[in-house]
Parts: structure tokens; C-alpha cells; sequence
């Protein structure tokens, strides 16, 4: 656990590696801290609309009056579930003398290090959606189980919608063990109010990113505003080159088997890790696994028909991945303790060699292409919250609305840790120009938040 903890705090003293937290996560979490939730946020900038659970979680620790170094939630949420991890696998292990599959959660810290850097919502959602499977598999009989169950599911649910279809197993236990029922509905009842209001608040549109039951207020989010994001990410995930026209359902899944790079390996391996997990003997003879594995394909079939991006079906790659290793290693029955020196070693590599990985051949994206490298200093001053810090910004008036903007346009949505409000100058010409719309401030004063004025 030691080394867990001190390579938690290495990898989250490093720049961050995704390239959202410089759209959206820096600058969602300072309008948490210095606002709150603002009317028609999503006007200014309409990844803005994505206000996650998480970066209100996250604004409430990075002691932003103190330093702008702390957006590291998510490593904190690592050493948690590592700690949960160990202390089951080896209570496994010491009961059944051979391996669970939690015992190789921690063979994937060289994705998970990667994800610590920055408050990526897609990172608690793989993680804590993992200690769910565990408990319905080997708690299934423990009350308490169910009730911890629930409330990690709610907050998964307040954190990414898209995990809504998990919930099926949960609601399939409580029938199950007739317990908890009540509480599990009023929760979800009270987890969507919440999430409708901050809809309503920051975009208009009460299930954003739908459309339906828009409200009538001055700062919902206009049609060419809402066309424009949805038109951009309507193919997301399914073909490299977006301006792909009108595609049948059959175009887009050999689109997405086609896909190059880490899509292409986590894609086909999600088919794979399907058909084999069919022949592991858990699946096979234990009912809580086979209830589990109707749950994940029906939840990746949803994917698969809407937006199919791998990062969002990780939890069931890494449970299946994880499902067959153990499988593998009980097979050749490994000593214990060959397996445990394995993952020390893995964990240092995953830590450490991993910077100077090249991601390359993985990635055409060359925001992400980029590792930074390690300088003892990093224990005690970590790096920025964002990658850019060298970035200089520019007051830029438009209508009644002054905001900051990078000088170099390193990304069409970037705005890294600029001053609020900030937006890149060419996403607001652009929008301007080919959709007629631009932001304004609803009244005189930031905090009454934003509306988009229709240019004719």
C-alpha cells in the first residue's frame, strides 16, 4: 500500500495527460469555486454543459485560495479502492487458496496513473464501478453491501449518466434479497432531481444532452448552439472522419471495428473479452456472474447504439480482462507470492518507465502525444493544473461580454487555466460565422451568467 500511495502522489505531481482537462475540467472547477453552478455557463462554452459531480467533489479539495497545483481527486480515489482491493484479495486468497480476479485490479495502474492527473469523471467510474462488481458477486448476502452498493452506484450515476444501465443489477439484487428497495428509489428519485436542476441551470435543457422538455428561459442554450455540438460529436466514436453524411446503423459498426490506434485494440478486445468470458467456469455455474454479465452486455449493446467510445465501456473491459487473467493464473497455479512481486514490479514500471513511454503509434491526437518527465521537486511544489501554464491570455471584448483568450490557438476548445471568463477567441469567430450566435453576459454582473444572442 506504501507503494501505491507514493506512486499515486508521484504520478499526480505531473502535468496532466488529457486533453479535456484543458477544455473543460480547469475551468469548470474554478467556476464551482468562485461562482457555483451559473446560468447559461454552457453559452460561454458548451463543454461547460458537462458540469460533473466529480469537479464540484474536486472544487470543494483543491484549496484554490492556497495554490492552482490540487486537482488531484482522483488519485486520492486510487489509494482508497487499492486499499479495498488488497485487504479482499488476500482475504480471498487466505479462504479459497486460489486467485479472485480483484486480485490483478491494480495490473492495469499503467491506464489507471495515467488518469490520476487530472479530475477525469471516466476514471471513478472505472474504478469504484469495479468494487460494485465485487460486491455483487461475493456480498451478495450482506445487507450492508447493498446499502454501500447503492450509494457508490448513485454517485456513479450523478457522476456520468451513461453508467445509468448498471443500475439494472442493483435493482435486480434489492428485488432479489426484498431490501432496500424504498430507500434505492427515493435516492435515484432524488440523484435525478438534482441532476435535472443543474441541467436546467447551466444549458436550459433538463436531460441535456437531449433535447426534450427544453425550458423557456433566457439562457437556454439555442438551436445553432445545441445543432452545432451535436452535429460535431453525432459520429463520435464510431468513424475517424466526422463528416461522414447521414451513415446507416451497419456503416457505423464496421466504421468502429475499423478504427485505428488504442480504439481499435480496446474494440476488437471488447468483442473477444465477451465471447470468451463466455467459457470461464464463474460465468458458467455461478448465477451472481451470469446476472452480471447480461447487465454489462446490455449496457455495451446501449453503447454500441448511441455513442460508442471506449473509455466508456472500460468497466466491463477491465472486469472481463480481469475475469480471464485470474482464470489464466489458476489454471497454471501460481505461487502467491510470484504474484505479488509481479505486481510490485508492474506498479513501479506503471509509474515510473511509463513516462517515457511513446504514445505515438496509440494516439493521432497530439495534445495527448506528449509525457512530462519527473524532477525530484514535484514531491513538494507539484506541476500546474494544466500542461499549458506557459500560455499567455488576451482581454477580448465582444457585445457587452469581455473574456479571456489563449494567444496561441494550441486547440479549437482550449482554454487551459486561463482567467475566467475564458474561451478561445476562433471557437466564438466561428460560431459567430457559420451559426449566427455568440455569447452574452445576461445582465451586467459575471455571476448572473450567460445567454447567446442570435446575430442577424
Amino acid at each position: 500500500m506504501l507503494l501505491i500511495l507514493t506512486s499515486s502522489l508521484y504520478k499526480c505531481s505531473l502535468k496532466p495527460f488529457l486533453v479535456d482537462n484543458e477544455s473543460y475540467y480547469i475551468q469548470t472547477i474554478k467556476w464551482i469555486n468562485e461562482y457555483g453552478f451559473v446560468k447559461g455557463l454552457a453559452n460561454l462554452h458548451i463543454f461547460l454543459a458537462q458540469t460533473s459531480p466529480l469537479h464540484v467533489l474536486q472544487a470543494g479539495f483543491n484549496f484554490n485560495f492556497w495554490t492552482n497545483n490540487l486537482n488531484d481527486i482522483n488519485g486520492l480515489i486510487l489509494v482508497i479502492a487499492s486499499y479495498f482491493f488488497v485487504i479482499e484479495s488476500e482475504k480471498y486468497y487466505l479462504k479459497n487458496h486460489k486467485f479472485h480476479w480483484v486480485n490483478f485490479v491494480l495490473v492495469f495502474n499503467a491506464l489507471f496513473f495515467q488518469l490520476i492527473g487530472q479530475p477525469s469523471p471516466d476514471f471513478a467510474l472505472i474504478i469504484i464501478s469495479q468494487v460494485i462488481f465485487y460486491l455483487f458477486i461475493e456480498e451478495f448476502d450482506n445487507f450492508q453491501a447493498i446499502k454501500i452498493s447503492i450509494v457508490l452506484f448513485l454517485f456513479l450515476f450523478f457522476i456520468k449518466i451513461t453508467i445509468a444501465p448498471i443500475g439494472l443489477m442493483i435493482l435486480i439484487w434489492i428485488i432479489l434479497k426484498r431490501k432496500y428497495f424504498l430507500f434505492f428509489v427515493l435516492s435515484v428519485f432524488l440523484v435525478t432531481l438534482i441532476l435535472i436542476f443543474k441541467n436546467i441551470l447551466i444549458t436550459g435543457y433538463p436531460l441535456y444532452p437531449f433535447e426534450y422538455f427544453a425550458f423557456d428561459v433566457d439562457w437556454k442554450i439555442p438551436c445553432n448552439l445545441f445543432n452545432f455540438i451535436t452535429d460535431s460529436t453525432k459520429n463520435t466514436g464510431y468513424f475517424e472522419n466526422q463528416l461522414v453524411i447521414n451513415p446507416t446503423f451497419f456503416q457505423k459498426i464496421i466504421g468502429w471495428l475499423q478504427l485505428a490506434g488504442l480504439n481499435r485494440v480496446f474494440n476488437l478486445g471488447m468483442i473477444f473479452l465477451f465471447v470468451l468470458s463466455l467459457f470461464t467456469i464463474e460465468i458458467r455455474k455461478n448465477k451472481n456472474y451470469k446476472i452480471l454479465y447480461l447487465v454489462l452486455l446490455i449496457h455495451f449493446i446501449i453503447l454500441l447504439s448511441t455513442s460508442p467510445q471506449f473509455r466508456f465501456f472500460l468497466p466491463e473491459f477491465i472486469f472481463f480482462s480481469l475475469l480471464m487473467f485470474s482464470n489464466i493464473i489458476n489454471y497454471l497455479k501460481l505461487n502467491f507470492k510470484i504474484i505479488q512481486i509481479s505486481l510490485i514490479l508492474l506498479i513501479i514500471f506503471s509509474s515510473s518507465f511509463i513516462e517515457y513511454f511513446d504514445f505515438k503509434n496509440l494516439t493521432d491526437n497530439k495534445l495527448m502525444q506528449e509525457n512530462t518527465q519527473f524532477k525530484l521537486m514535484n514531491f513538494l511544489i507539484p506541476e500546474n493544473n494544466s500542461k499549458y501554464n506557459y500560455l499567455t491570455f488576451e482581454k477580448v471584448k465582444n457585445g457587452n461580454l469581455e473574456y479571456f483568450s489563449p494567444t496561441y490557438n494550441f486547440f479549437f476548445f482550449g482554454t487551459a487555466d486561463g482567467k475566467l471568463p475564458c474561451v478561445n477567441k476562433y471557437q466564438i469567430n466561428y460560431l459567430e460565422k457559420y451559426y449566427q450566435i455568440r455569447p452574452q453576459l445576461r445582465t451586467k454582473n459575471l455571476d448572473d451568467g450567460f445567454c447567446s444572442e442570435i446575430i442577424k
